[in-house]
């Protein structure tokens, strides 16, 4: 494997109903240091993500049983929309990838693939997440984005957080830093492009 990703604290959760394949890109990202979840359903996925927030990228195929990647793709935009997605596809057309990217795909990888290309696009991806992102949030920060996303006032997220109004707004305050925006419009746009 010629191309290694650089060493970052990154989390990446695999959905992929195919053990072999879901392996090899477990393996992979194992050994560049990533934090990997795996997963053969989405609905496990999404059950893992809903309790926790340290998810940065998620790579899924497209055909998956009950809930597809598209769908997947489109649920997790809504409940974490800093998270990075990658569909995967052995039957990829233009349409297909065309929803993917207009449902907020970071990209579209065809069936069967060489590794270390697919390592490339991700280290791009999360490259280009840094870079428009700034610093990284914190898992606190993100839960916190995630309630200001659903409209929670910071008294609704003290109390549902268990700290003091102040210290939301601290928080507050560092994710509208890290995340370069100038009011609570920008915020929210800015997260939810991701």
């Amino acid at each position: 494997m010629g191309y290694r990703l650089r060493q970052a604290n990154y989390s990446v959760a695999v959905v992929e109903h195919d053990i072999a394949l879901r392996q090899q890109l477990v393996d992979a990202l194992d050994r560049q240091g990533y934090h990997v979840s795996d997963f053969t359903f989405a609905e496990d996925c999404i059950k893992h993500l809903s309790t926790n927030d340290s998810c940065d990228l998620l790579i899924t195929t497209l055909h998956l049983p009950k809930m597809n990647g598209i769908e997947l793709l489109k649920t997790i935009k809504t409940m974490a929309p800093w998270v990075s997605v990658v569909i995967m596809s052995g039957h990829a057309d233009i349409p297909t990838a065309m929803e993917a990217v207009n449902n907020g795909a970071a990209d579209f990888i065809v069936k069967p693939f060489d590794i270390s290309e697919v390592l490339h696009k991700l280290d791009n991806i999360l490259k280009r997440f840094e870079a428009s992102t700034g610093e990284m949030l914190t898992s606190v920060e993100r839960r916190i984005l995630t309630m200001i996303m659903d409209g929670l006032s910071n008294k609704e997220i003290a109390r549902k957080t268990h700290r003091s109004v102040r210290t939301v707004e601290v928080h507050r305050s560092h994710i509208m830093h890290k995340i370069h925006a100038h009011n609570i419009v920008e915020l929210v746009q800015k997260a939810a492009a991701k």
